[in-house]
């Protein structure tokens, strides 16, 4: 690196450091996903680690919590460490300055946990596509499905961060924490699209099943109850998936489509001084951590009859907890015969 790309590099670290507007977007995320944490335990605390759906649904359900929740601490501990960096005094400017491989560390495990909730949609989206073939029997089969998409999960979210990383030069440096560089960003837009391509795809087979088992179970009069009670339970899982997905993808959306919008409206050099600003500024993932409970208590009905209990409102919840299997297990054959509940 010579002296004059430095002495450029210095002065975008110290105007980053200084902006006012960078320093507030950090905030606003941390507390953001603080907020998310603390929604998340009343989501834990109402739900627990049971619910009413097959043992390979509620493992896959339960991935995609634990990623977002990675994603909430990595986002506090991450953009903490921003602020307290920016927060010193330094007369040289090239003191905020920071390597390459520090700036992966910062930002690498909020992207890896990103990642991972695409990941682990795409699995619930595997999951349900095999519950709807297998529909006959599904009910008796082991966990074993859903192990192995969170293997296969981890697997593809350590590979696209693998493939990410994979060319940069750890001992350069870098004005902002970013995995990305010169010579990597082009990949990495490409991996942003394959993955925006992979949540659609998941979102189109939920409305796809959605679509058939209701058709289905308009056309099994004779089926056996238990092929009636699957088909039931396919209907009542992807109903909860489906604005699950698209909340997501409305989140992650502007982050993908921020490159391409920057640089043909608003700076075809991409200086990195304001592309990094409007970079975080857009970023809106931090939001889908807030969103998510709220979607889920929207979407079932025993999330809400359980805060209701809390406030004191008076309910008879038939989505029972691990001692009332029999209320459960009647209001599951209701669902059977008269659609599912919400």
């Amino acid at each position: 690196m010579n002296n004059s790309t430095l002495i450029d590099l210095c002065n975008t670290a110290n105007y980053l450091a200084h902006n006012a507007q960078l320093t507030v977007t950090l905030i606003i995320k941390v507390v953001v996903s603080a907020i998310g944490l603390f929604l998340f335990a009343l989501l834990f605390k109402f739900q627990g680690t049971y619910m009413a759906f097959h043992s390979n649904a509620r493992i896959l359900f339960m991935s995609h919590h634990v990623w977002t929740v990675l994603q909430m601490i990595f986002n506090i501990l991450c953009n903490s460490f921003s602020l307290i960096r920016y927060a010193m005094k330094h007369d040289n400017p090239c003191d905020f300055l920071l390597t390459a491989a520090v700036a992966g560390l910062t930002k690498g495990p909020i992207v890896f946990a990103a990642h991972g909730q695409i990941w682990a949609l795409a699995a619930m989206a595997i999951e349900r596509c095999f519950a709807t073939y297998k529909y006959r029997d599904y009910e008796k089969r082991t966990a074993l499905i859903g192990k192995s998409l969170i293997l296969a999960q981890w697997l593809m979210t350590i590979l696209w961060i693998g493939i990410s990383l994979s060319g940069a030069d750890f001992n350069d440096y870098k004005a902002y924490p970013t995995i990305s560089s010169s010579k990597t960003s082009s990949k990495i837009s490409t991996l942003l699209f394959i993955l925006a391509g992979v949540e659609i795809t998941a979102l189109c087979i939920f409305l796809g099943l959605l679509w058939y088992n209701c058709r289905k179970s308009r056309q099994i009069g004779d089926a056996s109850l238990t092929e009636k009670y699957q088909i039931s339970e396919n209907i009542r899982t992807t109903k909860l998936m489906i604005p699950l997905v698209l909340t997501h993808f409305c989140f992650f959306m502007p982050t993908l489509i921020g490159l391409p919008v920057y640089m043909k409206f608003i700076d075809p050099t991409v200086d990195q001084r304001y592309f990094t600003v409007y970079m975080e500024c857009i970023n809106c993932s931090p939001f889908y951590c807030i969103s998510l409970p709220i979607v889920l208590f929207w979407r079932r009905k025993v999330l809400r009859q359980n805060l209701q209990k809390v406030i004191g409102v008076s309910v008879i919840s038939f989505d029972a907890p691990r001692n009332q299997h029999h209320l459960r297990h009647f209001a599951l054959l209701k669902d059977v015969w008269k659609g599912p509940s919400a």
